[in-house]
């Protein structure tokens, strides 16, 4: 039997959709629901509803797309629950994250803490992990992952960094009947059922090698890469015009930081007017990033969950977080090859949401898949 349940709808009307939502995943049977909305929905007419139906015991964000019982999905809700028979489940709050800092890491810590011991006390074997959702136009992703990494260091967190569509528009995660910006949710998750934490990448560093000259990190601006300016040199650097520096160019060939034995891509998202370039996480005046060699999207991925598989038995589900650039790339393959990416999703079961970044061990990363599998409940 497993202990993770999955639904999707298409319905436009908001309400509609989440009356379907609500049939598919019952409610009243599971201790967590997370919910993956479209940016098209109207936001206040449902975040009340989410309240009545879910609880407290529920979080959900806007996307930049979903994955769902179809796939790759767009213009619709994606959902997951995990059964209240083998889970527990806290939510807690993040609220103003330009102002984040230890001493609310001290406080989350504490809640961590007593959640924990309540959750031990109920579900003796079972085995603790984090889930954060996050602001995607923070600009705070790196700081707040870090902080909380350190100050929770037995606690692994995984998560997403909300969306809202292709435009970079305004992000909203949603807490207690209302979605909000400059917000995140930590999840604190208790289960029986066997899981397992992942990141997955499809590139590898080539020998290709980029010095940041001048950038501002809080921004995640470069203005210059080997004294030029940015969209010159990176354009000079994959042998195409400046003009061609369009979204599926910066999919298509990112840059990566290699730190030890450890590759993290660190993706464009624009060209700006002033020959600058905005990236998804910060990045330092004197960095040395390589450009990255693609390897299989689907070969990559299915390896994936094949050592899943391996680790803790047949999947029931696996909660994930991808990045839009990730979407972008599968968006632009073949009719057969996407076909084929939905159907391994769908065999899977995998549900979540395409993000403006991703964290996992503690780092804001970008283009990658992170997530977390379930097996099979006992």
């Amino acid at each position: 039997m497993s202990g993770f349940k999955s639904a999707s709808s298409f319905k436009e009307d908001p309400l509609e959709a989440l009356n379907e939502i609500v049939h598919c995943l019952e409610p009243g049977e599971n201790a967590f629901t997370a919910l993956f909305v479209s940016n098209l929905y109207d936001l206040e007419k449902l975040a009340p509803l989410i309240k009545k139906e879910f609880g407290d015991q529920v979080v959900a964000c806007t996307t930049a797309g979903e994955v769902g019982t179809q796939g790759f999905q767009a213009h619709s809700f994606s959902a997951m629950a995990l059964r209240n028979d083998a889970t527990l489940s806290t939510v807690i709050p993040i609220e103003n994250l330009d102002q984040f800092g230890f001493e609310d890491v001290k406080k989350i810590r504490t809640l961590v803490d007593l959640s924990r011991q309540s959750h031990r006390a109920l579900l003796p074997n079972s085995k603790t992990f984090g889930i954060l959702l996050i602001d995607g136009n923070s600009k705070r992703e790196e700081e707040v992952t870090s902080m909380l990494a350190t100050g929770i260091v037995d606690l692994e967190i995984v998560g997403g960094s909300a969306g809202y569509g292709n435009t970079f528009g305004e992000t909203f995660v949603y807490f207690n009947g209302e979605f909000k910006s400059n917000r995140a949710t930590l999840t604190l998750i208790s289960t029986e059922i066997p899981f397992e934490l992942f990141k997955s990448q499809h590139f590898v560093p080539s020998d290709k090698k980029l010095v940041i000259t001048n950038s501002d990190p809080a921004q995640r601006i470069v203005y210059e890469i080997d004294g030029l300016p940015a969209s010159e040199a990176y354009a000079f650097a994959l042998g195409i015009h400046e003009e061609d520096l369009t979204p599926m160019a910066f999919s298509e060939h990112p840059l990566g930081l290699t730190v030890g034995n450890r590759y993290f891509i660190r993706s464009v998202l624009k060209k700006n007017k002033d020959k600058s370039l905005s990236f998804a996480c910060a990045i330092e005046t004197g960095l040395v990033l390589s450009l990255a060699n693609r390897l299989s999207y689907f070969e990559e991925s299915s390896k994936l969950f094949d050592n899943l598989q391996s680790k803790i038995g047949p999947l029931g589900g696996v909660l994930c977080f991808e990045c839009i650039l990730r979407r972008l790339e599968v968006l632009g393959k073949a009719p057969a090859d996407r076909k084929a990416i939905d159907q391994m999703l769908i065999k899977n079961n995998a549900i979540g949401f395409h993000t403006y970044g991703e964290q996992y061990s503690g780092i804001h990363i970008n283009q990658t898949l992170t997530g977390v599998a379930f097996g099979k409940a006992g």
